[in-house]
């Protein structure tokens, strides 16, 4: 029974000894490698985008070492994740769809907002649109709108109109009502003075002592010396009125009863106080522009001029009020305490004076 044991022992030191010990080997693949797979390392890439073969659709070889292949899934995951983060719709083009979010950029030329690597279809000029005239379309609540040529504007373009476009938006862009001096969208004013012109210069440059003898004016303290108010200044507008441009009032160039540009001297009416309102009020003379009345007594009384030799004292130039009449016009004003009276203007001597309505005296209308 020893001898057995003994035996098969040697038995197994025998077949122990004779067997041959066999390795693994390395594990990098003997001679150059295949494009046969992605690794984790490229899927981890592709989430960065610094993948070399980003988009080329072609598989890339299989890696090199097992260092190559040791992004883990939960290393791929995060980054991709992270750049999902930065996505948005305005980052992707419109009407296209990515990761759950639809596009809504459009005509943005900025790089940073799409990824990496991103290219661009053509390019788009930059329509600045300074220099480019437009059409000007209408005008809604004090806004003007303009049409401009399709395209990109940057932050600094304009859309530009013509002076006359901007001008046919406002019918009240017209020369007598802008301030003489002033241009508005090529539009020259020509009224002076107004409201805040104060009062008319008399035109009275001479100087008179208690005799009405003529005397030096200097040290006198009168009108003619010291020649104080607002220049006058009259527009003929060629169709029937006069522009005042010390006041901004227009007239009636003719008296009542008279027409043309030169006015027919001895054809000028008379009418009653209540007649006058009425004439002026229906612009009976069918002058142009509307507004017409009868002037107060204030108004009238600005076109007496103190500097004039003879009656009538008014400018009786011919852009001024020819044919003018000697005597008493009437004013919507009327008389104070007395109120069967209205007040007059009489151009023989520059008088102001109250009168029974029934009375009948010359008329001339105003506007303004």
């Amino acid at each position: 029974m020893k001898k057995i044991f003994l035996t098969v022992s040697y038995l197994l030191v025998t077949i122990l000894v004779g067997v041959t010990v066999v390795y693994a080997g390395n594990l990098t693949p003997p001679g150059p490698v295949a494009n046969t797979m992605y690794s984790l390392t490229d899927i981890f890439n592709l989430s960065a985008g610094t993948t070399t073969t980003l988009g080329t659709g072609v598989i890339p070889t299989t890696p090199a070492s097992i260092v190559a292949t040791g992004k883990t899934l939960t290393e791929v995951y995060d980054a991709i994740s992270a750049q999902l983060g930065i996505l948005s719709a305005g980052k992707i083009a419109k009407n296209i769809s990515a990761f759950g979010f639809t596009g809504a950029l459009y005509g943005d030329v900025d790089a940073s907002k799409v990824l990496t690597s991103a290219t661009y279809a053509g390019t788009m000029a930059d329509k600045t649109g300074l220099n480019v005239a437009s059409t000007a379309q209408s005008q809604a609540g004090g806004v003007n709108y303009f049409t401009a040529a399709q395209g990109y504007y940057d932050g600094t373009a304009k859309v530009s109109a013509t002076d006359a476009q901007i001008v046919a938006l406002n019918s009240s862009l017209v020369t007598g009502n802008i301030k003489s001096g002033a241009t508005i969208f090529g539009v020259a004013g020509s009224v002076s003075g107004g409201s805040s012109a104060g009062f008319l210069k008399t035109n009275q440059t001479i100087c008179y002592d208690t005799a009405g003898s003529v005397v030096a004016c200097a040290g006198t303290g009168q009108d003619g010396e010291l020649l104080k108010g607002t220049a006058r200044s009259y527009t003929d507008n060629n169709d029937g009125t006069i522009t005042d441009n010390s006041t901004g009032l227009v007239w009636q160039k003719c008296s009542k009863g008279l027409s043309g540009t030169i006015c027919e001297t001895g054809s000028a009416v008379t009418a009653t106080w209540a007649d006058a309102l009425t004439y002026c009020n229906a612009n009976t003379a069918t002058l142009p522009g509307s507004g017409w009345r009868l002037p107060n007594v204030y108004e009238l009384y600005s076109l007496v001029d103190f500097g004039v030799a003879s009656a009538p004292f008014i400018n009786t130039n011919t852009t001024a009020f020819p044919a003018t009449v000697s005597a008493n016009y009437w004013s919507s004003t009327c008389r104070p305490a007395n109120f069967t009276y209205a007040m007059l203007v009489n151009f023989n001597n520059g008088f102001t004076n109250g009168y029974t309505k029934t009375n009948i005296l010359y008329v001339r209308c105003v506007r303004g």
